[in-house]
């Protein structure tokens, strides 16, 4: 076995100049890139989770609406997805349809059952709709319309009282 022959002349400068941007480089630079990529990787895992999060607690599974636009027409966006748009309902109503005998079903209950099974067409599903926002919206419709009204009979009124002075 041969063991190695140390010298004792020391290393020319080149060779610590070599050694030392060799530790540079590979030790550090190298080692803050790749720590880097790591956490900007976690940052936007991160960022994709909070956007996910923020749409499930925020926007309705059935008719895709926004909390801010449900509740800007007075219907309360917790009792909106828990009543009026269960999405299990929507499930169990899927499974009602597929284990019961095709000759059982209404005539709505047949249409969902060949338009979603048969035609793979899922309009049946309220997308951007729900009842309690078309008539919130059609109360505000209302209000509009007798308040133009009122407009109306008050300028009619100012004008008539003008031309009896």
């Amino acid at each position: 076995m041969a063991f190695p022959i140390w010298t004792t002349t020391p290393l020319p400068p080149q060779a610590i100049i070599f050694n030392f941007a060799y530790v540079l480089v590979v030790n550090l630079i190298l080692t803050a890139i790749i720590s880097g990529i790591i956490i900007d990787s976690f940052g936007e895992k991160r960022a994709q989770k909070e956007e996910l999060d923020d749409d499930t607690q925020n926007t309705c599974f059935i008719c895709n609406l926004k909390r801010d636009e449900i509740e800007h027409y007075g219907v309360d966006f917790d009792k909106h997805i828990k009543s009026y748009h269960n999405m299990w309902n929507y499930v169990w109503f899927l499974i009602h349809l597929q284990e019961s005998p095709k000759e059982e079903l209404t005539g709505q209950e047949q249409y969902v059952w060949d338009s979603y099974f048969i035609e793979k067409d899922s309009s049946f599903i309220p997308l951007k709709k729900a009842l309690q926002i078309e008539s919130a919206m059609s109360e505000q419709i209302d209000i509009e319309t007798l308040h133009e009204a009122m407009e109306r009979n008050y300028r009619t009124l100012v004008e008539h009282l003008q031309t009896q002075k």
